[in-house]
């Protein structure tokens, strides 16, 4: 019986690191595209100004 539970216990250990680097992978990828789309956003933002000066 114990031995079983630890065996349950580094597969349960397992999944939730797997899971926690997904969960991180995400986040990354999240960041990333914030930082791309505020770039963007800026970017627009000036050529808009640009627009208003003519």
């Amino acid at each position: 019986m114990v031995f079983i539970s630890c065996t349950d216990k580094k597969k349960e250990e397992a999944e939730s690191r797997e899971v926690l680097e997904k969960v991180e992978a995400v986040e990354s990828e999240l960041d990333e595209l914030s930082e791309e789309i505020e770039a963007k956003s800026d970017e627009l933002e000036k050529s808009l100004e640009d627009l208003d000066d003519i």
